[in-house]
């Protein structure tokens, strides 16, 4: 697959266009485009022609890999660049056209082995620029480098580690009923393939297909998001099916109602667990253990190799998790353009937004505890609400040093000492709790 991309004249830092549903193709695509140095745009195949038109403007990309259906959306969306926009398409699937197939190509050359890239910074240089749709406006780019994604599989693999099933692999059989082209079903993906396991891809989701899966193929971990489990919940044929391989659900992209996710656990007599994060961090910053009777509105633990920081606007508290350069560095906070008064926001036009990433190998934990907050009014709302980009076109990010009214203290502690919850909820509850 490599050797096509750069017969087709791809190369370091060239962008490739990724217009996909869920495929067993897509993991030698995005590592081929990967290893080359070159960044893969992954987007979604229900896009408008004008939301793909916007992407190719800013992204600057000239190939594309696309699902069956998706071609004649993708060739009108590029045409609207110039006619030799689109310099090469390849199609995700078995089906032969005048557009080569993956699996035609890969058949028809000998691929190298693996072998170690060093002549590119894997801390700047771009792996992929995955498109945040966000609530308002056109999708918002995102820069994610090397370093950004193999960060999160050392801290899925370190936190493996300190499982007390430590012995046993929870990606052994990964469900992916989540599309891969989002950062979250990209780190599953990535994170059961790094591990040895398998990834069971249901293209399509149906409550009776799903439950078949999870029986037929032994699943280990299944992610899903809210409306999935909703779905679940909802199924009079949960009953029916075998749950005995399953070790835990994940939940993550959006908030879970409390009734919903006991009822899952209730329902499977299986933990679930809640991811919360944005394309921005690469994945989940905070992660909380969940449990029968636990609270929904918790966020959890701050992963390890992340810092945060606390701000109390009123009414409004913001929990704003980060990396460091190093810890004496002051800390690169979430981008805000218009959202926030008071924090220094991004520059307009300055390209995508650069992801943040944290340096492996971290020993500990970063974290912070705040002081005991008053409650406040009604109408606070969770700071993940706020986490939007209100520019259309995508920004860089910017650096902060002055947390605003509230003293924060930072602590380093080993994971084994660690005792920390933080609490963001509606207006009924307190805010946070350290």
């Amino acid at each position: 697959m490599k050797k096509t991309l750069v017969s087709a004249g791809v190369s370091q830092g060239d962008a490739v266009l990724m217009v996909c549903r869920n495929h067993i193709d897509i993991a030698a695509a995005l590592l081929a485009i990967l290893h080359i140095g070159a960044i893969c745009v992954p987007v979604g195949a229900d896009l408008t022609i004008g939301e793909l038109t916007h992407i190719i403007g800013v992204s600057k990309t000239k190939w594309a890999v696309v699902s069956e259906g998706g071609v004649t959306k993708v060739i009108e969306a590029f045409s609207s660049h110039g006619p030799s926009c689109l310099r090469q398409l390849w199609l995700l699937g078995a089906v032969s056209s005048i557009h080569p197939t993956l699996g035609e190509r890969i058949s028809t050359v000998i691929s190298d082995s693996y072998m170690m890239r060093d002549d590119f910074n894997s801390h700047e240089t771009v792996a992929m620029m995955p498109f945040s749709s966000g609530t308002t406006g056109l999708p918002k780019g995102v820069m994610v480098s090397h370093r950004n994604l193999v960060t999160n599989h050392v801290i899925a693999k370190y936190l493996q580690t300190l499982n007390e099933l430590s012995t046993i692999n929870i990606y052994d059989s990964t469900l992916l009923a989540i599309p891969v082209y989002h950062m979250y079903g990209h780190n599953v993906t990535m994170n059961t393939l790094m591990t040895g396991g398998k990834v069971v891809i249901l293209p399509k989701f149906s409550p009776r297909h799903y439950l078949e899966a999870i029986q037929n193929y032994k699943v280990t971990f299944a992610p899903v998001v809210p409306y999935i489990a909703n779905l679940l919940v909802d199924s009079a044929m949960m009953k029916k099916y075998d749950f005995s391989s399953l070790f835990t659900f994940a939940v993550s992209s959006a908030p879970i109602a409390e009734t919903t996710l006991n009822a899952l656990m209730q329902k499977t007599g299986k933990n679930a667990s809640q991811g919360y994060g944005m394309t921005e961090t690469t994945g989940p910053a905070t992660v909380s253990k969940g449990e029968p009777g636990c609270r929904a509105n918790e966020i959890g633990q701050i992963l390890p190799f992340f810092e945060g920081k606390i701000i109390l606007m009123p009414p409004v508290l913001l929990l704003v998790v980060a990396r460091p350069n190093t810890f004496r560095n002051p800390v690169t906070s979430i981008p805000f353009e218009g959202v926030l008064s008071g924090i220094t926001g991004p520059r307009k036009g300055g390209g995508p937004l650069r992801g943040l990433c944290v340096p492996p190998g971290c020993p500990c934990y970063s974290t912070v505890r705040a002081r005991p907050l008053r409650r406040l009014g009604r109408g606070a709302t969770a700071a993940t609400v706020l986490l939007e980009l209100s520019s259309a076109q995508p920004v860089r990010a910017t650096e902060y040093s002055n947390p605003l009214h509230l003293e924060l203290k930072h602590r380093r502690r080993k994971i084994n000492e660690l005792v920390y919850r933080t609490t963001l909820a509606n207006h009924h509850h307190i805010l946070a709790q350290g």
